[in-house]
């Protein structure tokens, strides 16, 4: 399992095989409240929801274009080929919301076609 420890894909594809790592919204793409990303981000905290905290609940790229919140996986118990049995994560859901490009700022936005 040396390997394994070196890449969570490999560790994720040896353990779950074609099982989904996480299931990711495109919020910017919806027509109502939650189309903002810090709406979902108080609705989950409101509803009880654990939200990951790794490097800040909302996760936002250098360029400030891409903002994340994603849920915490929940844990399940696996017995490896040796007998031992650990606690692993299992998938999540993420919630992204695109920022329009610089390039297409002045749009009115139902011309914006690219995020």
């Amino acid at each position: 399992m040396k390997r394994c420890r070196e890449s969570d894909f490999a560790a994720w594809v040896l353990i779950h095989g074609y099982m989904m790592n996480h299931l990711a919204f495109s919020v910017h793409r919806l027509k109502h409240q939650f189309s903002d990303i810090k709406c979902i981000k108080e609705y989950l905290e409101e509803k009880g929801f654990e939200l990951n905290n790794d490097g800040g609940i909302l996760k936002v790229s250098q360029d400030g274009l891409l903002l994340q919140v994603s849920s915490i996986s929940e844990k399940i118990a696996f017995e490896f080929a040796d007998g031992v049995t650990e606690t692993i994560p299992a998938s999540y859901i993420e919630f992204t919301q695109r920022l329009v490009l610089p390039e297409f700022k002045d749009l009115p936005h139902n011309q914006v076609l690219q995020f």
